[in-house]
C-alpha cells in the first residue's frame, strides 16, 4: 500500500469540494498529486516520495507555487495551465520543479477540473519523478524559458479553420453550378411534358 501521509488540503479550497478526495489518491499511483487554481495556489498537495526527497507538504498546501515548490521557470508553466483551463483539454509533458536547493524533474499529466457549468478554474496535476537523464537537462545548466508549445488541439483547430475556409470559398461557385444545372434540367423536363 502506498503512503500518502503527505496529503494536505488547504482551508481556502471552499470553491472546490475536496472532501473524500484523499481516499482516491492511493489508486492514482503517482509520486506527486496536487490541485491548483489559476493563480497557482496549491489547494491540495500530496507527495509520495517523502522518504527519498522530503517536502514540507503542510507548508506547501495553501500557498502560491511561486513561493514554495515551484516550476523552475514559472512563466511557460503558467501559460500552459492557463491554456488548459481555457481549452479544457488535458496535457502530458515533462517539467522541472524546485524547492529551495532541491531539483525535481517531473513527468506531469495535467487535467482541468470541470465545474457543473462546463468551465474550469482548477487543474489536477499528477506527476512522476524522473531521473535527470530522462529530462535531458542538467540542473546546473541554464534552462531557456521557451513559450509553451502548441498542443495537438491548437494544431487540429487551425487545420479545421483552414478546411472550413476552403469550403466556404468553394461552396458559392458550386452552388451557382448546381443552380444552373438544375435550371437546365427543369427546362428539359418541362419541354418533355408540354
Amino acid at each position: 500500500m502506498q503512503d500518502f501521509s503527505g496529503l494536505n488540503v488547504s482551508d481556502n479550497s471552499s470553491q472546490l469540494p475536496l472532501s473524500g478526495f484523499g481516499n482516491l489518491l492511493p489508486g492514482l499511483d503517482a509520486d506527486l498529486v496536487f490541485i491548483q487554481n489559476q493563480s497557482g495556489e496549491y489547494l491540495l498537495f500530496s507527495w509520495r516520495q517523502c522518504d527519498r526527497h522530503p517536502l514540507p507538504v503542510d507548508k506547501i498546501t495553501g500557498t502560491n507555487m511561486a513561493d514554495t515548490f515551484k516550476p523552475l521557470v514559472l512563466g511557460p508553466y503558467q501559460e500552459r495551465i492557463h491554456r488548459m483551463i481555457t481549452s479544457l483539454i488535458p496535457e502530458r509533458f515533462s517539467y522541472p520543479f524546485c524547492y529551495e536547493e532541491y531539483y525535481f524533474p517531473l513527468e506531469l499529466i495535467v487535467s482541468p477540473i470541470l465545474k457543473s457549468n462546463g468551465t474550469a478554474t482548477h487543474v489536477l496535476v499528477m506527476g512522476r519523478l524522473l531521473e535527470n537523464s530522462q529530462l535531458n537537462l542538467n540542473p546546473n545548466q541554464e534552462l531557456i524559458a521557451y513559450r509553451a508549445l502548441p498542443s495537438n488541439f491548437d494544431i487540429q483547430q487551425k487545420m479545421l479553420v483552414q478546411i472550413a475556409g476552403t469550403l466556404c470559398r468553394s461552396v458559392p461557385p458550386l452552388l451557382k453550378f448546381i443552380k444552373l444545372l438544375s435550371a437546365k434540367l427543369l427546362k428539359k423536363f418541362a419541354a418533355l411534358w408540354i
